[in-house]
């Protein structure tokens, strides 16, 4: 049966979609949304299809040697059956599951894990291609047609600079060579910006958050979130228990991902750290990393700031 011809739903619920980034603290925002007792938290609805899955679209980017090993032997034991219409399916059961119980579905997903593979690949390397009119997205069409969407991002010193450093310590991904870094780093703020436009140029709402205001503007963010969510601006929490042993990820290589937020009990600020310019960055990256790594990051930097400051016109 349809889940959309269910007559117990309330499709008066809007349906939140957070479009994020990796390292910009998209765990932190969802997680902090999801104290909020009129919703029902989704969290990363494609990511086992778009990340492990036999569909996964890093398989069809140009590689380094070493990256392309990972790929093919490295991550075999880690692999998961997903794709993105059986977790389309899934999501769909999901919202109305949270329709049901009178709740605001509210799901999140990485920009480049959530358009469509084949798009996502041809905007990244200039290739002519035709912009879908309706949904150019893997969310289903039942559910994109009347989503509210949330864009999360972070400055693009910081988040590349995270991304660089997870990549250390978590894959072999490389700085030069791997297509899939660049789509991870400056092609995320390119994604972004045409998802913008594609929801303004059809009269639809947008709410663009940056991270750095999560932070230090928790109150008034808040507020304009909660406003646009539908929900009472109460009733959001900085402070929650650490994950419990059921809602952590099953597959081992997922959750060293998620080790920081998993263990997190609330927001944690410590003193507002002063604006690192691309300057000051570039001269830490060449002497951590060396010059050939620190001017890979630089280049990706000065890719995204054109849309970042594009999209930073608009944000709440």
């Amino acid at each position: 049966m349809d889940p959309s011809n269910n007559d117990n739903h309330n499709d008066t619920l809007p349906t939140i979609f957070i479009f994020d980034g990796m390292r910009c603290r998209s765990h932190l925002f969802f997680r902090y949304l999801s104290t909020h007792p009129s919703v029902k938290p989704l969290y990363h609805v494609f990511l086992m299809a778009a990340f492990l899955g036999p569909e996964q679209w890093a398989l069809k980017c140009r590689h380094s040697e070493i990256r392309r090993k990972e790929m093919i032997e490295d991550l075999k034991p880690f692999r998961e059956d997903d794709t993105y219409e059986s977790c389309a399916q899934d999501f769909i059961k999901n919202v109305e599951g949270a329709r049901r119980e009178g709740k605001v579905p509210m799901a999140n997903e990485h920009i480049f894990n959530v358009l469509r593979p084949e798009l996502m690949l041809s905007m990244h390397r200039n290739e002519k291609y035709l912009s879908p009119t309706e949904n150019p997205t893997c969310i289903p069409s039942l559910i994109f047609e009347n989503l509210k969407p949330i864009i999360f991002f972070r400055h693009p010193v910081s988040m590349i600079n995270s991304i660089y450093r997870t990549c250390l310590t978590t894959t072999k991904l490389q700085s030069h060579g791997d297509e899939d870094f660049e789509i991870l780093t400056s092609g995320s703020f390119h994604f972004f910006r045409y998802l913008f436009d594609f929801f303004r140029e059809r009269g639809r709402e947008v709410l663009i958050v940056d991270s750095e205001d999560l932070l230090w503007r928790t109150e008034a963010v808040s507020r304009k979130l909660c406003e646009f969510m539908g929900v009472d601006d109460q009733g959001l929490s900085e402070r929650w228990e650490k994950a419990r042993e059921d809602e952590r990820p099953k597959n081992p290589y997922h959750a060293l991902f998620l080790e920081t937020i998993l263990e997190s009990e609330g927001i944690e600020r410590g003193e507002k750290p002063e604006s690192v310019g691309l300057e000051k960055a570039f001269e830490e990256w060449t002497e951590k990393y060396g010059v050939d790594v620190a001017n890979d990051l630089k280049r990706h930097v000065e890719l995204a700031m054109p849309d970042y400051e594009y999209l930073c016109q608009w944000k709440v």
